[in-house]
């Protein structure tokens, strides 16, 4: 991963060039949030939410940065074993490596705080009671 300042890097537009905004975490809690199950449900809330509207949720609005979001995807928003641990920096580099899809130390903090967040967001999750980490702010 070619980490050095400048680079291929310099054909981002600069809004990506600064740290991700908290836009980018607070989806992937969500996300975490959604896919997570309470202890004594069958389903997740993201199927139990698709039964009974018969779509998808609402999720953040992700303007600059949606490559790191399809990123996080592709790399399976958490390390694979025994638990759910956030994404290791060897997976990171690895995937930025093989892809070409990052080059930025940002965006490779960025890749693992949204991992740390989906973690996060699935355990609140177990919590039949919980509210969600995120919500759209109605317009009115």
């Amino acid at each position: 991963m070619d980490l050095r300042a400048g680079g291929p890097f310099l054909q981002k537009p600069p809004e990506l060039r600064e740290e991700p905004t908290e836009r980018l975490i607070s989806l992937a809690r969500y996300m975490g949030w959604l896919h997570g199950k309470p202890k004594n449900w069958s389903e997740s809330r993201l199927d139990r939410y698709r039964t009974s509207h018969k779509r998808l949720p609402p999720m953040p609005e992700v303007t600059v940065g949606q490559y790191l979001v399809e990123a996080f995807n592709e790399l399976g928003r958490v390390s694979a074993g025994f638990s759910m641990i956030p994404l290791t920096w060897g997976e990171i580099d690895a995937y930025a490596r093989l892809t070409g899809e990052i080059s930025e130390r940002f965006e490779a903090r960025a890749l693992r705080r949204m991992s740390a967040a989906y973690i996060e967001g699935y355990r609140l999750s177990e919590d039949e009671f919980s509210i969600p980490p995120w919500q759209p702010v109605s317009e009115g």
